[in-house]
């Protein structure tokens, strides 16, 4: 359906239906966010007190870094002829062209990591009813 705030375009936004939701669908790309944005939320939810947790959550999702494809190596190159900067190892930081892209594909098992897989399969704390 076309919308007035899109210049009459539409959007699509698709959404996972099944076990993990739209994690299943994602382009598998993983990311904390931006330390700034986190530091504007309310004590508690900033981006030192959360942390420890997205360490325990990387840890769980046991994330690899994947190597771009012909496609992505264009990319970096004009970005490189731009003049656009080497992005940082930190896990906070997202500016600059970085080598690879933390993807949340299992590095033990080379499946996807949804959020199912990461959280609820074989944990017995998910209990499905018809």
């Amino acid at each position: 359906q076309s919308q007035s705030g899109l210049g009459q375009r539409w959007l699509s936004y698709p959404r996972g239906r099944g076990l993990g939701g739209t994690s299943l669908i994602n382009a598998l790309i993983y990311s904390r966010g931006f330390r700034e944005d986190w530091d504007r939320m309310p004590e508690g939810w900033q981006s030192n007190d959360l942390a420890s947790t997205f360490e325990s959550l990387e840890e769980k999702l046991n994330l690899t870094t994947v190597a771009p494809g012909p496609f992505g190596l264009s990319v970096i190159a004009a970005a490189k002829s731009l003049g656009v900067s080497k992005g940082g190892a930190d896990h906070w930081e997202h500016s600059g062209i970085m080598d690879g892209a933390r993807a949340a594909v299992d590095a033990r098992t080379g499946r996807r990591a949804d959020v199912y897989r990461a959280f609820g399969a074989d944990r017995g704390n998910v209990v499905l009813i018809r």
